[in-house]
């Protein structure tokens, strides 16, 4: 939520911009594929990640595209729980975070990804041994960045990967 505005997306491949007083839709966003991202919010941007494999850049106030940038998973297959293999889960999309001029997003393909905010041009990129499926969380002002890279526990250190505020991969 951000003015009284409430931005979500939803399993049609839309993200909305929900005036809660007025409770009417500013606008609708359509991708080519599932949003299970929460979205990322700044003075002027939405961003979120979609299910047809892009990070998504939009207006905030009218939901035109400002960009989409290819984060190299490919369209993500779902896989309902109930008729999946047995511990078969249906996972979220890894949500951006905007960090001063960058945003950062994991794909499926394993690697965190960062993104000029204006442009949708890549900055670097940083290989993991599994498929990013956690937002990436950022700690006290100028502190570190984690992300889950899907490779052993929640818990086991091999599993996060950390990035110092000067915004330079660390594994």
């Amino acid at each position: 939520m951000h003015e009284g505005v409430l931005y979500f997306g939803c399993d049609d491949g839309t993200v909305t911009a929900l005036d809660v007083s007025a409770q009417r839709a500013h606008w609708v966003f359509e991708t080519g594929g599932r949003v299970r991202s929460s979205v990322a919010i700044d003075d002027d941007m939405v961003m979120f990640t979609s299910d047809d494999g892009f990070l998504y850049a939009v207006n905030r106030q009218d939901g035109d595209q400002r960009w989409r940038f290819d984060l190299g998973s490919g369209a993500v297959e779902r896989v309902d729980p109930a008729l999946g293999p047995p511990y078969a889960y249906d996972y979220q999309q890894s949500a951006p975070a905007i960090v001063n001029d960058v945003v950062y997003a994991g794909s499926a393909d394993g690697h965190l990804y960062a993104v000029e905010r204006q442009s949708g041009v890549q900055r670097w990129r940083v290989s993991t041994d599994g498929k990013i499926r956690s937002t990436q969380r950022r700690g006290p002002p100028c502190g570190p960045m984690s992300s889950r890279t899907g490779r052993g526990s929640n818990h086991h250190p091999s599993s996060l990967l950390t990035l110092r505020s000067s915004a330079h991969p660390m594994p």
